[in-house]
């Protein structure tokens, strides 16, 4: 296929053709239109022209939903076609027809809130995760992981370093107190997950020894 080098056109036509012009020239299915805001500076030309507002913001917008509508359902409702399956074929009428714009614009914003509503849904779902993979080490522990204790004895749930001494951990607490008692309910390669019981008033002394 010969690749054909662009060309630069200047088009002026009455305000009155505007449509039919633009009709036109997007159906020629090659063209590319851009605002011309520059012209209008150079005094020769703006005698000849003036300048039309368009809303171009909100047709942008409006096609950016529709981009994105198309996006999510071909994430969420793909349907499978055969690859040399041909493009479904419109006529002139059925592509610029914006009779159903009105109904289909809150629609596909509709699915732009659903996705959102998705993502937040998966990302409530990955912290609920790793709250329960928290609790696994804790998963054989006999008492509530609330329990602090009674009037006289703390209780302290905690984790040390998986290389940690035990041995060495336990008398250093001993020379602190000898009311104390070390429980270590699971261990895995990266730590010890330990419940120190001890009397309240030697309870910030021996956390400050874990």
């Amino acid at each position: 296929m010969a690749i054909v080098k662009m060309k630069k056109l200047q088009v002026i036509s009455a305000a009155s053709r505007k449509e039919e012009l633009l009709r036109e020239l997007l159906l020629l299915g090659c063209v590319e239109l851009r605002e011309q805001t520059a012209l209008l500076e150079d005094p020769e030309t703006s005698a000849l022209v003036s300048e039309t507002y368009g809303d171009v913001a909100t047709a942008r917008a409006e096609r950016q939903v529709f981009a994105d509508a198309i996006r999510i359902l071909d994430r969420f409702a793909p349907v499978k076609t055969p690859v040399l399956k041909p493009k479904p074929e419109l006529s002139s009428d059925e592509l610029l027809d914006e009779s159903r714009a009105a109904e289909l614009i809150p629609a596909a914003k509709n699915l732009g809130i659903f996705e959102e509503r998705l993502r937040s849904l998966d990302a409530e779902i990955a912290k609920q995760k790793l709250t329960a993979e928290s609790f696994r080490p804790w998963k054989d522990c006999q008492a509530p992981l609330d329990y602090s204790g009674t009037k006289h004895v703390a209780a302290r749930f905690g984790s040390v370093p998986a290389g940690i001494d035990m041995d060495a951990l336990s008398a250093a607490l001993t020379e602190l107190t000898d009311a104390f008692e070390l429980m270590e309910v699971s261990a895995d390669e990266n730590a010890r997950y330990l419940i120190v019981f001890c009397l309240r008033d030697e309870e910030d002394a021996v956390q400050e020894c874990l």
